[in-house]
């Protein structure tokens, strides 16, 4: 008995701390034998105080009291929450009023819910005041259920402001086809945040159809809860996060509660909120298809929205089937075959499938770590069909494309379709495709080797001609072999899981294609001896150290000691071509000297590809050690002695290759000024000369009656060479 009733309090406290922003209560005017009336405060009245009835005295009633605060244009109003007292299954709700031309409009903000201790008090965690927006005011409810020795009180105070420094956002907001700012990212000082109601911009006069994207910014102070009702007000959904995210939802009637995630009353950063209007509709479209192969041989099916809208939360089932697949004449030969390619994006909760029957072709789960893409292209029997898409109520851009292509082809020309016959291992057979076949289809699912070895697939096609394909792939590698290289055999390596698909469409033969498969594991019987392996390397002549039987896989159970020594004075590089070994349980190891208990170098496990390292000693160990289970590829290291290089590991050397450099450039400046001066300086002062003597014959010459110009040479002479006016400059 006291196990059950500790769960009941357990669940009435969870109610009571996660209710105080989502739960609404239903709307209606019994007020049962409280003895209040409803109160109206009107806009003139810039103060007041309300009390719970017979304040302040804990006597309660059953029913429910109502006050309203008539808004007042351009004014705020602002509620403070004495210290009150409340049991369980008592009520204060909180709504923001609103007029509109049709009356008041109430928008749900806060329900202060009783506690189920003796009494609620105010030390319990609460909003410790509400602030409207501009033109906005506030009703409240309080809803009473006595209990013997519960009771009840309580005291609200309210004042109005004219100004106040960065209020609410008007709550009702208009949505169009371009962005709103539904909420500022601005500093707000009442924890109780602030309200919103989107409204659709009609289009036509409907809004069916519609949808609102509404982004919400990131904030570390904030958590905004969405709440979206259909027509009659039934609430459909509910979204609440304190991070940055983007959703969609219809646009019918969309509520909005932006508050701080702290109930304490301090300037705090608001997230910013937009909107916009999406006019496309997301709807699954026509889900029954029939296709008639008798005069039809294509049709698509795509997911809500295509291509580019991300049509949250719905669901798509898409059932498709074939009518008309009677043949007559010489087409009784043949039989009827789906070509589907099948292309979608997928968010990491969405799910995706195609499937008939007994058998899903392609699909992708829910619960993902990662988005997934998918693209597939395959062939199978005709037969109902079912696409089926559940989208997230993330917004997240998705698609999904299904191509369907009815073919007839011969009997003789399909080996085994998509997914219908799996081969395991030690498995070869011969098939021959007559030339009459201008479409081949034949696919397998290979089965991987359960202990992670190394298999072969050896594939040859004789008479390929051009178009024809095989494709492999595995989780890892897709590769496509065309006709060329199919005419010879195909040697591919895998440990997985493979598909092989071999793929001729609409070519002309004109000889028997024959298809030879051959599926075998790799196997490797080489071990390590019980002594270490001794190499040297020389400056011309490296030395490989690698796993056994590399690249094929190695045994399990193994130590191996391989000792490689360079010449005395040399450096050593290792350059680390491959490690593939078991990550966490085989190890490679490079010990510096020849034994273990030397100090260690370097320790290697899992994947590594294009390493080098330098070792300073001439003698390394390298050690390889695996477990009793599981193996890959191994190891492959290349091991090279290098000349010694003293000046490289001298500090000084740098800054003395620096000075030298300095000096020379130093020297060859002055070498060159001294050989300028030697070479040219006399011809520059035999110049200076000359020209003063110029100077003096056309003063001689001004006295006898000659015309001389400024540069004291006669007009009548033709003018001198241009190195004869240095003078001028000097």
């Amino acid at each position: 008995m006291k196990l059950w009733i500790i769960v009941g309090w357990l669940v009435l406290l969870f109610r009571c701390l996660n209710s105080d922003v989502v739960d609404e209560i239903p709307w209606n005017e019994n007020r049962g034998n409280c003895s209040c009336e409803i109160e109206v405060y009107e806009p003139e009245e810039n103060y007041g105080v309300i009390k719970s009835p017979h304040y302040p005295s804990f006597e309660s009633c059953k029913g429910k009291c109502i006050y309203r605060i008539l808004p007042k244009a351009d004014k705020t109003v602002t509620l403070y929450t004495s210290p009150y007292e409340i049991t369980e299954n008592t009520y204060l709700v909180i709504y923001s009023l609103l007029k509109t031309d049709d009356g008041y409009e109430r928008l749900f903000h806060a329900k202060i819910q009783g506690h189920v201790n003796y009494y609620y008090s105010s030390s319990d965690s609460q909003f410790a005041s509400f602030a409207s927006a501009r033109s906005a005011g506030f009703e409240i409810h309080f809803i009473s259920h006595p209990q013997r020795y519960y009771h009840t009180k309580f005291k609200i105070t309210f004042d109005r402001y004219d100004e106040m420094k960065e209020p609410c956002d008007y709550p009702i907001v208009e949505i169009g086809e371009k962005e709103t700012v539904i909420q500022r990212a601005h500093k707000f000082e009442h924890a109780s945040g602030c309200v919103y109601k989107l409204k659709a911009q009609k289009h036509d006069g409907e809004t069916d159809g519609d949808e609102i994207v509404i982004q919400i910014y990131q904030s570390v102070e904030t958590e905004v809860t969405v709440k979206a009702h259909d027509a009659s007000g039934k609430l459909k959904n509910v979204f609440s996060s304190s991070y940055s995210k983007a959703l969609m939802m219809d646009a019918e009637d969309i509520r909005i509660i932006s508050h701080r995630i702290s109930k304490r009353d301090e300037a705090y950063e608001m997230a910013k909120i937009t909107a916009r209007l999406v006019k496309r509709t997301c709807d699954c479209g026509e889900t029954t298809l029939t296709m008639d192969v008798r005069n039809q041989s294509y049709l698509s099916i795509r997911g809500p929205g295509y291509p580019d809208l991300s049509c949250p939360s719905r669901h798509c089932t898409y059932q498709l089937s074939f009518v008309g697949d009677d043949q007559e004449g010489e087409d009784k030969n043949k039989i009827g075959v789906v070509e589907l390619s099948v292309e979608g994006l997928f968010s990491t909760s969405d799910e995706f499938s195609l499937k008939s029957d007994y058998k899903v072709f392609v699909g992708t789960s829910r619960y993902k770590s990662s988005s997934r893409y998918i693209k597939e292209n395959f062939v199978i029997k005709q037969q109902a069909l079912t696409v089926e898409l559940e989208s997230s109520r993330d917004l997240y851009k998705r698609y999904m494309e299904v191509n369907v292509t009815n073919r007839w082809i011969y009997a003789d020309c399909a080996c085994n379709f998509f997914k219908d016959k799996s081969i395991g291992m030690d498995t070869t057979f011969t098939i021959s495709f007559p030339a009459i076949c201008d479409y081949i289809y034949c696919n397998f699912d290979v089965k991987g080797n359960h202990y992670y070895q190394r298999t072969l697939l050896d594939f040859e096609v004789k008479g390929a001609t051009y178009g024809d394909v095989v494709i492999l792939r595995d989780k890892r590698n897709e590769e496509h072999y065309n006709s060329m290289m199919l005419n010879h055999r195909n040697r591919y390596e895998t440990s997985e899981d493979t598909s092989f698909t071999y793929w001729r469409k609409d070519a002309n033969a004109t000889e028997n294609a024959v298809l030879t498969f051959n599926y075998t594991l790799i196997k490797n019987n080489q071990e390590c001896g019980h002594d270490p392996v001794y190499l040297t390397a020389d400056f011309n002549q490296p030395v490989i150290v690698n796993s056994p039987g590399f690249p094929n896989f190695y045994q399990n159970n193994q130590e191996c000691q391989f000792i490689v020594d360079v010449p005395e004075g040399s450096r050593m590089a290792l350059s680390i071509d491959e490690i593939s070994i078991e990550n966490y349980h085989d190890h490679v190891k490079i010990y510096e000297g020849n034994t273990t208990d030397s100090a260690l170098i370097r320790e290697y496990s899992g994947r590594v590809r294009h390493q080098v390292l330098n070792v300073s000693t001439t003698t390394i160990l390298i050690t390889f050690t695996t477990d009793m289970s599981n193996s890959d590829r191994g190891f492959h290291i290349t091991v090279t002695a290098q000349y010694p290089s003293e000046d490289a590991d001298d500090p000084y050397t740098r800054t003395y290759i620096l000075t030298a450099l300095v000096l020379i450039l130093i020297v060859s400046i002055c070498a060159g000024i001294y050989f300028y001066e030697t070479r040219y300086g006399k011809f520059r002062r035999e110049r200076r000369n000359n020209g003063q003597q110029t100077t003096g014959t056309a003063e001689n010459a001004a006295n006898a009656g000659a015309a001389p110009n400024i540069a004291g040479i006669p007009m009548n002479q033709p003018p001198p060479n241009y190195d004869d006016l240095d003078h001028f400059f000097n």
